[in-house]
């Protein structure tokens, strides 16, 4: 439900988002089929700096012919007709765009006086939203679909609208969910975490106190392009408040998974801005993050009255000064934490790379008591286990 149809005042308008064309990798391979010539770019292998120029100047020139196709060869009468059963589409979800009421989803969570978990998924990552199973039946019909045009909200909203519905609804109820599952990767929902009161004081409403406070169990996971560094600074200070707002949590489990083509730096440790949270009730954490030494142990540290369960799975300390070591946080855990579980699964840092602390390594390489002792020493403290990266097999 997180992308709504655009309002369009003309036909015209409407008309501009039209577009029947293949895509233009799809064309480009018709005229260069990859199966005879290759992929553009493995043909750029090899190539010399004016060669590489000439081919990028031919894709170029073919760029411009396909902007001469037409983008649809529908008749007036046809547009006219989808151009009406647009607009009767558009109608009957008007009340999802009334930002002032929030009425769809708040008046359907207050007729399930039992709902105790709520899940908000934007599912099928990197796929074409035009290509999900309703798009694709509803576009037959309205012709236009949600990667053909901008959110009339801009970076306000993507699902942010949805989840203050139901959170709205639990504040004027006085009770509601007490797990929230958030599986988002579009950016624009967390840009708008940070102005959820902004939003809410817009639309007349008050600051959502209670149905934040009343959370038990808070669920993220969360993808992100790594090299648009305005919307991860972002993301970092949203992901940071969300959580701040959570005061009566038990239960927090973050899963971050970026793309891996870009080098994390500084600014990309999730935990940089948690230095001010404080959950009072945190009993059990689960974190799978890029991070750092510090932030990491300033956190567990803060919550150690009352942390009892601890998951650390395919968590990186980032490649930077002082960017700590695995080594030292375990060798620090006994002491400053009394737990009384423990997971640890592939963890990363400078010193031992991408083999270091992947359990089913241990386990393979070294047998299960070299596990048993690391895990042993977290809980219980005692002689420091022998830390090294399983053997290379070469």
């Amino acid at each position: 439900m997180g992308e709504l149809l655009e309002p369009y005042d003309t036909l015209e308008e409407w008309e501009k988002e039209i577009d029947h064309r293949p895509s233009f990798h799809d064309w480009y391979n018709t005229i260069w089929p990859p199966e005879i010539y290759g992929k553009f770019f493995d043909r750029l292998n090899g190539l010399t700096r004016a060669e590489s120029k000439e081919m990028w100047d031919e894709r170029d020139r073919f760029r411009q012919r396909y902007k001469c196709i037409p983008r649809h060869e529908l008749s007036s009468k046809q547009l006219q007709q989808h151009y009406d059963v647009y607009q009767v589409y558009y109608e009957s979800q008007r009340h999802l765009l009334d930002l002032s009421s929030f009425q769809f989803l708040a008046e359907v969570s207050k007729k399930l006086p039992n709902l105790r978990k709520v899940s908000m998924s934007s599912e099928l990552r990197y796929n074409a939203e035009d290509q999900r199973p309703i798009w694709r039946s509803v576009k037959q019909h309205i012709l236009v679909g949600p990667d053909h045009h901008p959110s009339p909200w801009g970076e306000g909203f993507g699902g942010v609208i949805q989840t203050l519905s139901i959170l709205y609804a639990c504040e004027a109820s006085q009770r509601g969910p007490v797990s929230l599952d958030l599986d988002i990767c579009k950016a624009e929902f967390w840009a708008s975490i940070n102005a959820l009161d902004d939003i809410a004081e817009g639309c007349g409403r008050v600051e959502l106190s209670f149905a934040f406070y009343q959370l038990k169990n808070l669920k993220m996971k969360i993808d992100y392009d790594s090299s648009k560094r305005l919307q991860t600074r972002n993301l970092l200070r949203s992901l940071a408040s969300l959580v701040r707002r959570c005061t009566n949590l038990q239960n927090l489990d973050i899963h971050v998974a970026r793309d891996m083509e870009s080098q994390p730096r500084i600014e990309y440790d999730f935990f940089k801005h948690f230095g001010s949270v404080s959950i009072p009730h945190l009993k059990e954490l689960k974190l799978s993050l890029p991070t750092t030494e510090k932030s990491l142990m300033r956190f567990l540290k803060k919550h150690s009255t009352t942390l009892r369960s601890l998951s650390l799975e395919s968590m990186e300390l980032l490649v930077i000064k002082d960017g700590g070591s695995w080594r030292s946080v375990i060798r620090e855990l006994p002491y400053a934490l009394t737990l009384s579980s423990i997971w640890m699964e592939s963890l990363e840092d400078s010193e031992f790379g991408n083999n270091y602390l992947t359990k089913k390594l241990c386990e393979y390489d070294h047998g299960l008591d070299y596990y048993a002792a690391l895990e042993y020493y977290c809980l219980h403290g005692g002689l420091f286990p022998r830390l090294e990266p399983p053997p290379r097999s070469d």
